[in-house]
């Protein structure tokens, strides 16, 4: 005779294997960070999620492109990073 499993106990187990997974999923990929003379950007905080970072600097201006990083999904699903100011001149 087969045992039935109650809603509960099948929600606990996903959400054990869930978690388990978004544990392993941050931390098989690398730490993705740039940096110029004024700006450091980088994914290294909690729920970190970053790609391709890129800082210009002019003289007068400052551009930082970035993307959400899909870490081999379909789709970008957030997007979480950190930019510092090094130097205030």
């Amino acid at each position: 005779m087969m045992q039935r499993h109650s809603g509960l106990t099948w929600t606990i187990q996903t959400a054990m294997v869930i978690a388990l997974s978004v544990i392993s999923f941050h931390a098989a990929y690398p730490a993705v960070e740039e940096s110029s003379q004024s700006f450091h950007v980088t994914d290294q905080i909690e729920y970190g999620n970053l790609g391709n970072p890129h800082i210009r600097e002019g003289t007068d201006t400052v551009e930082i492109g970035f993307m959400a990083h899909p870490h081999g999904g379909i789709e970008t699903l957030w997007l979480c990073c950190m930019i510092e100011r090094i130097n205030a001149s």
